[in-house]
């Protein structure tokens, strides 16, 4: 098409139905693909409420009227038409949506891009003149649900239809094209279609009144939703815009009376956002809990409709009684409902949690969990179930055709909690191959997943390994035990020669992994636990000491989540985005020498809350929340002041045994955990549980390290700082008293006042750290904010104020 096409384009908010001007689709086209709206876009994509994301593209997005020019923004004012029409596909999957669209021969594209909130696509279409509009429309939505088994929105068939402008670098566009009319979708279908067979299970009598049909006509949805807490916000002559329960105001939904349809726009309600709902639905809905049999019974009690218009489809009930039950019918057709009952039978659960309104996928084996991308794996796994090979590709096909509705079939399935297998302060279970390890501090025995005593647990590697019990006192050494104990006394030692102090170490270690191991969480004593270096200082990284080994050595059997210690940002709002309650265990690795080990102080002792993007957050309760694991190369410097902190922290310390210059692997000749045979995993399971049976005796023990000396080198590693800061010590000492502004006074007279070494944020803390660890007779006065030397040192009893 080579007519110049103009369009009009609005300015924010949606409130505003002035026209700013007139546009092109190209141009529409550039600002899309720019920046223009690209933070907006990217601010409405983290919003997870559906009303506030709403309200914001409300207000904040730029708009235009595909159809045509306009004086205002209504039917009446119109211009001139474009001869174009918006298809708007919401809440689909926006890359297999686009790729359809992209595929098909039968209908030019003029633009298509991404919708503002990610989950829906927006494709321009030609379309005839204006009196042919709605029609022309009708034949697109035909063509979209028998091809695509895609639902064009309604609010296509409206000539004054806004769209949002969002950001979309992979926008579409073409500006050569033609209007094609498919006229196996011109005209709507006739009625007058062959009668066909009843299907086995299926009963009706059409000619009686339905009282669902007679509900429709005479029910009053308005006043059952205000019966159960919806409060109109506004009553219009087209519509009437409705308040959900528990929301003082603003639109959740709306009630158009033209076609008595309900329809809302939060995932908040009993009701699917942006679903159409007939009065006899809502009622459905409201009253019972989405059990149309159950409606029927009750509108028939209440005066609609005749008895004998029963109409039931009880065929699938029919088909669950048989063995060999298939996702699809005898004559090779794809039903939701069917899907979901295939779902379960194979396992799958659909989670629900408060708060989260996303679906996630669980597949139960033997109370074995392991989660499944329902979005990505759903088609693939139906068709490794296809049982008749003659019948593949059109089973196939109609997987492909019917994909948006296979996936909406996973919200069939009954929500149920995790119910994730807990320990307690007495006992600890570990999932092996051969069955469960129940462990208390005396013993151990194993036991059968079906034991009603037991949870769901999530898939880890220790489910691959048969485990044989033993005798404590009599068990042998592996090597990662070997490797265990190199790592905490510094030397290789045989056990018998091991002396009094450092078996009192290796029990310490042993107490430590026992407690991460175990998930239960005793609300008085959780700290997290921090693996660090020997000797370690703020301007050497050595490493390589096995502290990120020892947490590989939880993984076999425990859930766990790992993040870098750089990307790891405890004020970030989605730090905690990847986190699932089946996590035991969390490893921040290598952070760091300037980590803010206090900004983990709330997750440590509280609830934790994961919000991921897009979605509403998720608080994870504290006893379901995770242990925290640290590993770092450097100095943990460590205050003494700061002592509810300390307390939610226990740090363990690797010796230089380990290093570049030697390597486990190398020294065992062994990569650890993949060359391992049965013998191998054995040793390694018994040293877990006896570090659990130790922990479960005495709990988890700490070790006393000289922190003095620790944040000596964390502030002093570097020599020049240390002659510098000696050279102005020196003198404050002389002095016999002197404040932070003496010593900063004197620093800016010497040779580094320009590097910034030392400023009021940081002066006490290196004062403090050079007088502790040397030991110096100097006290400070708090309320005067002075250090003094022990003969002029004033007791602060004596001041009287």
């Amino acid at each position: 098409m080579s007519t110049k096409i103009n369009i009009s384009y609005f300015k924010a908010p949606i409130r505003n139905t002035q026209p700013y001007k007139d546009v092109s689709p190209s141009d529409v086209a550039k600002v899309i693909k720019g920046n223009f709206f690209k933070e907006k876009t990217d601010n409405l994509r983290e919003l997870s409420d559906v009303d506030e994301a709403r309200k914001y593209k409300s207000d904040n997005f730029d708009y235009v009227t595909f159809s045509g020019t306009f004086t205002e923004r209504k039917k009446t004012a119109l211009v001139e038409y474009s001869s174009l029409i918006a298809l708007d596909f919401d809440h689909v999957d926006v890359e297999s949506t686009k790729n359809k669209i992209l595929n098909q021969k039968d209908i030019n594209t003029v633009l298509l891009f991404v919708s503002p909130s990610g989950d829906g696509i927006k494709w321009i279409v030609p379309s005839t003149t204006k009196d042919e509009h709605e029609k022309v429309f009708r034949m697109y939505q035909r063509y979209c649900k028998e091809l695509f088994d895609l639902d064009v929105d309604e609010s296509g068939k409206d000539i004054a239809r806004a769209c949002f402008i969002p950001h979309d670098p992979n926008v579409v566009y073409n500006g050569t094209f033609e209007f094609r009319k498919l006229e196996k979708y011109w005209n709507e279908p006739t009625a007058s279609t062959p009668k066909q067979k009843q299907p086995q299970g299926q009963i009706r009598h059409s000619k009686a009144l339905s009282p669902f049909d007679d509900y429709n006509s005479r029910g009053d949805a308005i006043s059952l939703l205000q019966s159960h807490g919806w409060t109109i916000e506004n009553d219009k002559s087209d519509e009437t815009t409705l308040t959900r329960p528990g929301k003082k105001s603003g639109i959740s939904g709306g009630y158009r009376k033209q076609d008595n349809l309900f329809y809302v726009f939060t995932d908040s309600t009993e009701f699917e956002a942006s679903k159409a709902y007939n009065p006899a639905q809502v009622f459905a809905v409201l009253e019972c809990g989405n059990d149309m049999s159950l409606a029927r019974t009750k509108l028939l009690s209440m005066g609609y409709g005749e008895e004998n218009s029963y109409y039931h489809d009880n065929s699938l009930q029919v088909e669950k009684e048989k063995e060999d039950f298939n996702f699809y019918t005898d004559d090779f057709k794809i039903k939701p409902a069917r899907v979901a009952e295939f779902f379960k039978r194979n396992g799958f659960i659909r989670i629900s949690e408060e708060g989260n309104d996303t679906i996630n996928i669980i597949k139960n084996e033997n109370k074995i969990l392991n989660p499944f991308n329902y979005k990505t794996d759903t088609i693939s796994f139906l068709k490794n179930h296809i049982n008749h090979p003659d019948n593949r590709t059109e089973i196939e096909n109609q997987l492909v055709a019917k994909e948006n509705d296979i996936l909406k079939s996973w919200k069939l399935l009954k929500g149920e909690p995790y119910n994730l297998n807990k320990d307690t302060k007495d006992t600890v279970y570990i999932p092996f191959r051969n069955g469960v390890a129940k462990i208390t501090k005396n013993d151990a025995e194993v036991i059968d997943y079906k034991k009603s005593e037991l949870g769901f647990f999530i898939g880890v590697e220790s489910q691959k390994h048969d485990f044989q019990l033993f005798d404590v006192n009599k068990r042998g050494i592996g090597q990662f035990e070997k490797f265990l104990i190199c790592a905490i006394i510094g030397k290789e030692k045989d056990a018998e020669e091991l002396t009094a102090k450092e078996l009192k170490l290796i029990r310490a270690f042993y107490s430590m992994i026992g407690y991460l191991i175990s998930n239960y969480k005793n609300p008085t004593q959780t700290p997290a636990i921090i693996l660090s270096d020997e000797g370690a200082d703020d301007e050497r990284r050595n490493g390589g000491r096995g502290k990120s080994l020892l947490t590989y050595a939880l993984q076999p059997v425990r859930g766990y989540n790992k993040r870098g210690g750089t990307e790891f940002e405890p004020g970030y709002r989605h730090v905690f985005a990847d986190l699932q309650k089946y996590h035991d265990i969390y490893i921040i690795d290598d952070v760091p020498a300037n980590f803010n080990y206090d900004a983990l102080y709330t997750q440590i002792t509280g609830d934790i809350t994961a919000e991921r993007k897009g979605t509403q957050a998720v608080v994870i309760p504290f006893k379901d929340a995770p242990k925290f694991v640290i590993t770092t190369n450097w100095a943990v410097r460590y205050d003494k002041d700061a002592t509810s902190t300390n307390r939610r922290f226990l740090e363990y310390k690797f010796s230089d045994f380990w290093n570049n210059n030697n390597k486990p692997n190398e020294f065992f000749n062994s990569t650890f955990f993949y060359d391992w045979d049965a013998e191998e995993w054995q040793l390694f399971y018994e040293l877990l549980v006896t570090c659990v049976m130790l922990y479960l005796e005495i709990g988890i023990e700490g070790i006393n390290y000289s922190k003095d000396a620790d944040n000596f080198r964390a502030y002093f590693s570097n020599d020049v700082v240390l002659d510098e800061f000696e050279r102005i010590f020196k003198e404050m000492e002389s002095k016999g008293s002197f404040k932070a502004m003496d010593f900063l006074n004197e620093y800016k007279n010497g040779s580094l006042r320009w590097e910034g070494i030392f400023h009021r944020n940081n002066v006490k803390r290196y004062i403090d750290t050079y007088i502790e660890y040397h030991k110096k007779d100097i006290g400070y006065n708090k309320r005067e904010k002075t250090w003094y030397s022990q003969n002029g040192a004033i007791n602060e009893s004596d001041i009287p104020f």
